[in-house]
Order: structure tokens, then C-alpha cells, then sequence
């Protein structure tokens, strides 16, 4: 390849590559990232040992969602927590 030819070449790559790296990051679909959440919420938790369908169906109508329960020892106790929307 002769001088000439081989000038031409490297300017013809160089062009395309500056072109193509001012074009492509338009091409190129940009992460979207998940905006923060300003949801505030307010927890409550209760201690029940009896038959406490009611009293769960209670905290139910009142806007709580159950987010955990936890056994206490051997006894047949239960943590319940909850968690509503602050409005």
C-alpha cells in the first residue's frame, strides 16, 4: 500500500471513529434508576396469646398491614407487627 493510500485510510478510520463516538452515546438507552420514595410509614407491634382473629381483623380496618410475626419462646405468644401509610 502506498503512502497516499495509506493517509487516506487512516483518516477515513479516524473521521469515522470521531464520528461514531459523538453519535453513539445519543444511540446508547440510558439506565433509568429508581427514584427515591418519600412514603412515610408508621409501625406498631402487640403481643397476643388468645384467639386474636378479631383483633387482627381490627388492625386490618383500621389501615395496617401485617409485616411480621414472631414467636416468643415455647409458649403459644406471638409478636405481631404492622405497618400503615402515614397520610
Amino acid at each position: 500500500m502506498n503512502k497516499v493510500a495509506l493517509a487516506a485510510a487512516l483518516s477515513l478510520g479516524i473521521g469515522v471513529g470521531c464520528v461514531t463516538a459523538t453519535v453513539a452515546p445519543a444511540l446508547v438507552a440510558r439506565p433509568v434508576y429508581a427514584q427515591r420514595s418519600t412514603t412515610q410509614w408508621e409501625y406498631e407491634c402487640v403481643r397476643l396469646s388468645e384467639d386474636h382473629t378479631n383483633t387482627l381483623n381490627r388492625y386490618g380496618v383500621q389501615g395496617w398491614e401485617l409485616a411480621t410475626v414472631a414467636a416468643l419462646s415455647t409458649r403459644e405468644t406471638y409478636t405481631y407487627c404492622f405497618k400503615r401509610q402515614v397520610h
